[in-house]
C-alpha cells in the first residue's frame, strides 16, 4: 500500500497482510527488552554505590550499565515510532518527528556497536597481553568514542537528509546512504568482533592448556582470563542481536528483503535488553559462586587451624 506522505516508500507488511503482525511482534520484543534494560539498571545501582561507579565498579559492571542505557534509549525511541505507525497505519508524520526517531535509534545503535568493539578489543588485550585498554578518568575516552562518534555520524546523516521511513520504522531510508551508514559499519563491526572473539578464545584455550599441563587440571582461571571470558559474552550477544540486520542490509541493496528475514530482524534486533539481561544474570551468578567458594575455603582454613 502506498503512503500518502511518502509515496516512494511502501508501508511494510500491508500487501502481505502482516502489518499488525510485524508491529505487534516488534512492540512485544521492544517492551520486553526495555523492561529488562530498566531492571538491569535498577539492580546494578541497587547493588553498587553510584558514588564509586568509576572507582570501584569493575569494567564488566560498567559495560553492563552502558549497554543497558543504549538498549533502553534505543527501545524507547523505537517503541514510539512503532506505536505511531500501528495507530495511524501510516509512516510517521510529520517528517521531522520521523527524523527525530531515526536520529535516536541510529545514535544508540551506533554507540552500542562501537562499545561492543571496544569490549572485544579489551577482552583480546586482557588475554593476549594481560593489559586493559585505557578508558580515561571516569571513562571519558570510552564515552567520547562511543557516544561522540555516534552523534557525529547521526548529525552527518541528518544533515544530508538521509533519515526517514524505511517501510516498518524510521531510520536511514536511502539505499545508497544505507551502504555507508549501516551496511559497511555493521559488516565491519561483525567481522572485527568475530575475529577478536575467536582469537580471544584461542588464546584462552591455549593458556589454559599450558597452565593445566604444568600445574594440573584443578588450577583456577586467572583474573584476566575470567574478565576476558565475561567480556566475550557481550560480543556473542551482539552476534545474536545483529546478524539479521547485517544480512538484510546486504539483501536490500539488490532486492526487497523477504518478509521472513524482515520478521527475524524485527525479533532479534529488538531483544538487546533481554540478551544483555541474560549476561547480567550470568555474571552475577558467577560472582555469587566465587563468593560461596571463597567463604568455604576460609571456613575450611579456620577449622583446620582450630
Amino acid at each position: 500500500m502506498a503512503s500518502k506522505y511518502y509515496p516512494e516508500v511502501p508501508i511494510g507488511g500491508v500487501e502481505e497482510g502482516l502489518f499488525y503482525v510485524i508491529h505487534g511482534l516488534a512492540l512485544t520484543c521492544i517492551t520486553a527488552s526495555l523492561t529488562c534494560a530498566v531492571i538491569v539498571l535498577v539492580l546494578s545501582f541497587k547493588r553498587g554505590n553510584y558514588k564509586t561507579f568509576f572507582t570501584k565498579w569493575s569494567r564488566c559492571d560498567r559495560f553492563i550499565v552502558y549497554l543497558a542505557i543504549c538498549d533502553g534509549m534505543f527501545n524507547f525511541s523505537h517503541l514510539m515510532d512503532h506505536i505511531h505507525m500501528i495507530i495511524t497505519e501510516e509512516h510517521v508524520w510529520p517528517a521531522e518527528l520521523c527524523s527525530f526517531y531515526a536520529f535516536m535509534l541510529f545514535e544508540f545503535v551506533s554507540a552500542q556497536c562501537i562499545l561492543v568493539v571496544v569490549i572485544a578489543v579489551n577482552a583480546f588485550a586482557l588475554i593476549r597481553f594481560r593489559k586493559s585498554l585505557p578508558l580515561g578518568k571516569r571513562d571519558w575516552i570510552l564515552l567520547t568514542l562511543t557516544f561522540g562518534v555516534a552523534f557525529v555520524l547521526c548529525v552527518i546523516a541528518a544533515g544530508l537528509g538521509q533519515m526517514g521511513p524505511t517501510g516498518t520504522y524510521c531510520g536511514i531510508y536511502n539505499k545508497i546512504a544505507s551502504i555507508f551508514f549501516t551496511v559497511i559499519p555493521q559488516v565491519s563491526v561483525l567481522v572485527s568482533n568475530s575475529v577478536l572473539y575467536f582469537l580471544t578464545w584461542y588464546h584462552i584455550r591455549k593458556e589454559t592448556k599450558r597452565v593445566q599441563d604444568s600445574l594440573g587440571n584443578k588450577v583456577k582461571d586467572s583474573k584476566a582470563q575470567e574478565a576476558g571470558k565475561t567480556m566475550t559474552l557481550f560480543v556473542a550477544v551482539f552476534f545474536i542481536q545483529y546478524w539479521g540486520v547485517t544480512i538484510a542490509g546486504f539483501w536490500n541493496l539488490f532486492a526487497d528483503v523477504p518478509i521472513a528475514l524482515d520478521m527475524a530482524v524485527v525479533s532479534f534486533a529488538n531483544l538487546g535488553g533481554v540478551l544483555n539481561g541474560i549476561v547480567f544474570i550470568i555474571i552475577n551468578r558467577s560472582k555469587k559462586k566465587k563468593q560461596t567458594t571463597k567463604r568455604k575455603e576460609i571456613s575450611t582454613v579456620e577449622t583446620n587451624e582450630s
